[in-house]
Parts: C-alpha cells; structure tokens; sequence
C-alpha cells in the first residue's frame, strides 16, 4: 500500500496563561507510541505550547465482503416409470457470489495533559474530508472528562478509536487528496483554550502491501435427498458432494449430482414427489491480508437452501375395455317344395349338424363408484398489506367412509400475489397451483399451508383466492377466500 499522504497540522493559537511550554514529563507511553506509529519524533510545533496536546493514527484497509446466491434444477422435472422401472434424474447447482468491496478508514487518538493542573476535555472528533468537500465526521468524546496534572496518580492521557466506512465507488474517486483530521477542545479553571488538532492524509491507492479482511469467499455446498415418497425407491446421488466453493476461482460453481428414481409400486396414475434439497454454508472467519485488524465483529455464516422437485408418476391405466359380446350367424332356410316336409327345426344351441352354437353372454353389470363426500375451505388473513407476506389454510375434509382416489387440490392466486412456501410440494401453471394427491382414506383431512407474498403495486381492493378440490368417480368441491388488499406495510399475518 502507498505511503500515506505527508503530515500537515493546524497552527494553533498560543496556550493558556501561566503556561510557558514547559517540556512534557515523562509517563505517556500511548501518547510515545502514536508519534512513533505517525513517523513523528516529537509533538509538533504548533502543539508545543499547549498544556493538552493530540496525536492520532491512519490506517486504511480494504474489505471484500461475498454475498451468495444457490439455485437449483432437475432435469426431467417429471418422469413417468411403470411398475418396477427406474429412471435417472440430473440435479443443476448454482451458486454465485456477489463481492461487495468497502474501505475503512479507522485508527486511535491519543489525548493528554502535560502540564500541572487538571484540564477538562469537553470534546474529541475525528473528520473525514473528501476531495468533493464533503465530510465524515465520528464524535469520540462527547461529554466532558478530566486529564489530570502531572506528577498524579490518575491518567493524563485517554485513548480513543475512531473509524469511518467508504464505499468503493467514493474510494474509487477519491485516490489522493482526502484528510483525516483529529480535534480535542478543552479548559483549565473555567477558561476556554485554544484546539489542539492534527491532520494526515489518507489514500485509497491499492497495492501488493494493502490491509485487506474478506469475509464469505469461501463456502461449502452439500446435497440432500429428502426420504423417498411412498412407492418410491432412491438410489445414491453420485458424486455424493459435498463441493468446496471458492468466489474467485471460478465466479460461478455449478456442481451436478444424478441419481436413479424406481418405481416400486405406484400404478394406475399414481404419483410421488421427489424433494431434493442443496444447502450452502460459508466461512465467517475473515481471512485477513498484511495483517489488518479485526475492524469489526465477523458477520454471522451465510447459510442458503435451495430446493428442487420431481414428480414421478405411473402411466394412467384408464378405464378397462368392455367385454366383447359374441356374435352368431343365422342359418340359411333350405327351400322346401310344397308338399315336402323341410329339415327338422334345431334344438337350441344346437346347429343341424350337431355342432353347438354359441349362447350371447350377458354383459356383466358395472360395479357402483363410491363417491366420497367431500368438502374444502380456505383460511386466511381478511387483510393484507401491500409488501406483505401472510399465509392461507387450505383444508380438504373426506366425511364418508369411501376413500378419494386421484385427488386434486387447485388453488388460483389472485393477480399480484406470488407463493413464497408451502407445506406440500406443487405443480404451477396458468397462475393456478396443483397438489396431486394419491389417495385420502375416509373420515381424514388433509391439510396445506401456503404462504404467499403481495406485490407492492397491487392496487386496493378485494381479491378471491378459489380452491377446487376434485376426486375419482366425479367427487368435486370448491372454496373462497376473499382478502381485502390495503396500501402500507404491516407485520406478517398468518391464517
């Protein structure tokens, strides 16, 4: 890192009366170390006549902070496998970070009192001036405090810390030029003296000796096959993971994982959800460059979740075919002759020649559908806020002692409103969700929450969440929930 820039200090006016500069006493060792640290041999000039004089520190360090981001995707999004079949299933990770660079300008001031009497320090700041004029300023001392004189037993010097953040495009634009400028005011008996201050420069010129603390390069993603749905058998996700992920080598980690889904004994339609969940943790431990200081306390670990599904499902059987009804041909009248008595008439089921013919089965009667009685609601919020998140209650309830076969639960989302999670996995097409459910047995219900996000430019009104709940054999039902949708923000409400 450059050196920063040269030292300048405010002249001062001359000290309190009665006090002619004598030479500071011994016993300041903070004080010592910050002219060191400064490059400075001695108290400046302009500070040498003031019983209460000020040094200060400059330190600048760059600091990386990675943000991440984790998608993920499978490849079919569906499969279709018969009885006993399996299939492969491809699982895309995304993970990306995004660098957020800040520079802190931060180091101690050192007050003290090197004459005899008691001084009182009414105030110490600390101001951050940029080349545009504007100014950061950090009060380090608000109220007053006492230094006492020498010789004493009490302190006559105090350190503070003083530290500013500069976002990178500022840093960018301001490489040269900026001052750091360190100020205490301070009395004896009542009588306002003079300000003791000092500036430094400051650069943001990076180089191979610049401090630097980066937080989140690094991270870990691991993959998680959630237990199988029933009917369905999981193979191994190969590799297994996890995979280290580093932000600069490359940008973007885009690991894949495969795995075989079997179908073990879903038929006739019958469906089952995959959940194939992706974790991502990252390093909160800083790494630090050129040894910088810790600035401030390590951001608490990112951790991020991503989650992909695959409906696998049987090919649908449909209906049986009917039985075919057996067809018989009369047979040809041989002519008589008047007069003549014709062939003898045949016994039922019996040709002339003795030969039976076949008998025309009856086709068999239809077995009843039992159709199961259903009802459906919908709770929720009777308001929301625009910006809002709040969640619905869908309740699908089987009263009868027949089981819904092939039930289906949709749910049509009123324009602006968008689905942040759900308790059951969905299918989502048309704005219109879809939860396949296989089979909900007799005097059960069956419960979904989704939460939903409102938009902010939703204009006020009323919308109507519909639920339709449809089963085989014709079982159909429906529900409202109508919300009224209200300007501002609010907490989040759950139903």
């Amino acid at each position: 890192m450059a050196t920063l820039g040269a030292v300048a200090f405010i002249a001062l006016a001359a000290g309190p009366a009665g006090w002619a500069g004598a030479a500071p006493k011994a016993g300041f060792p903070e004080f010592d170390r910050c002219l060191k640290q400064s490059g400075l041999g001695a108290v400046p000039d302009d500070q040498s006549s003031h019983q209460v004089q000020i040094c200060k520190t400059v330190r600048v360090t760059k600091v990386t902070v990675y943000s991440w981001g984790l998608t993920k995707a499978a490849a079919p999004p569906s499969l279709q496998l018969a009885t006993a079949q399996s299939g492969p299933i491809a699982f895309t990770i995304t993970a990306t970070p995004t660098p957020t660079v800040t520079w802190i300008v931060d180091g101690d001031v050192v007050v003290r009192n090197t004459g005899p009497d008691n001084a009182t320090v009414l105030e110490v700041a600390d101001d951050l001036t940029l080349p545009d004029g504007s100014t950061l300023t950090d009060v380090l001392a608000s109220s007053s405090f006492v230094l006492s004189g020498q010789p004493s037993g009490t302190p006559s010097e105090r350190v503070l810390h003083y530290s500013f953040t500069v976002p990178a495009a500022v840093a960018q634009a301001t490489k040269t030029g900026a001052s750091n400028r360190a100020a205490v005011d301070w009395q004896i008996g009542g009588q306002v003296d003079p300000t003791s201050a000092v500036t430094l420069g400051v650069s943001f010129v990076e180089g191979p000796k610049t401090p630097q603390a980066i937080y989140f390069r690094n991270a870990t993603v691991a993959d998680l096959v959630d237990p199988a749905p029933p009917g369905v058998a999981l193979g191994v996700p190969s590799p297994p993971g996890p995979v280290a992920a580093a932000a600069d080598q490359p940008a973007t980690l885009n690991p894949a994982l495969t795995l075989q889904a079997t179908n073990v004994s879903l038929h006739c339609g019958s469906t089952g959800t995959i959940t194939n969940l992706s974790t991502l943790q990252s390093d909160n431990t800083p790494e630090r460059k050129n040894n910088p200081a810790l600035l401030r306390p390590a951001p608490g670990p990112q951790a991020l979740t991503a989650r992909a599904l695959v409906l696998v499902m049987s090919p649908d059987c449909g209906p049986p075919p009917p039985l075919s009804t057996p067809q018989t041909v009369a047979p040809t009248p041989t002519p008589t002759i008047a007069g003549t008595p014709g062939p003898p008439s045949p016994l039922p089921g019996v040709t002339p020649a003795g030969t039976p013919v076949p008998v025309p089965r009856k086709p068999p009667t239809p077995r009843p559908c039992p159709v199961p009685r259903l009802d459906a609601s919908m709770v929720g919020p009777k308001r929301a806020f625009m910006g809002q998140r709040a969640t619905w209650l869908i309740t699908v309830r089987n009263r009868g002692s027949a089981a819904a076969r092939n039930l289906v639960v949709r749910e049509r989302l009123p324009v602006g409103f968008s689905v942040v999670g759900s308790t059951r996995a969905f299918s989502f097409a048309g704005r219109q969700l879809r939860f396949p459910v296989s089979r909900l047995p007799g005097r059960r219900n069956l419960a979904i929450r989704i939460t939903m996000q409102v938009d902010n430019g939703l204009a006020a009104g009323t919308a109507v969440h519909r639920v339709r709940v449809s089963a085989s054999c014709g079982a159909t039902e429906t529900a409202l929930a109508p919300v009224q949708v209200t300007p501002g923000i609010a907490p989040a409400v759950t139903g």
